[in-house]
């Protein structure tokens, strides 16, 4: 490990790091993800947990976005019957 960090100007720990990640997922884990979005990624690249999280986090929009339908039509329904009087 200390001739890999020496060589590559990282730390030892790093090096560790890269070889533990890379015996328990194999290449696809040493893959740098920072900066992409879960939902821009494709499915089969993503790990279960992050599937669990893009599918909350579609259910989160989903619920605003019913919940912002519901205020809006509930609106609308109050404007209706104030016109009818």
């Amino acid at each position: 490990y200390s001739a890999t960090a020496k060589k590559y100007n990282v730390s030892y720990q790093q090096v560790y790091n890269w070889v533990k990640k890379y015996l328990a997922k194999g290449k696809s884990r040493l893959k740098d993800n920072r900066g992409k979005q879960l939902e821009k990624r494709d499915l089969s690249e993503l790990t279960d947990s992050e599937k669990i999280e893009l599918e909350l986090r579609e259910a989160k929009a989903k619920i605003q976005r019913l919940e912002v339908e519901n205020a809006l039509l509930k609106k609308l329904d109050e404007i209706e019957r104030r016109s009818m009087k």
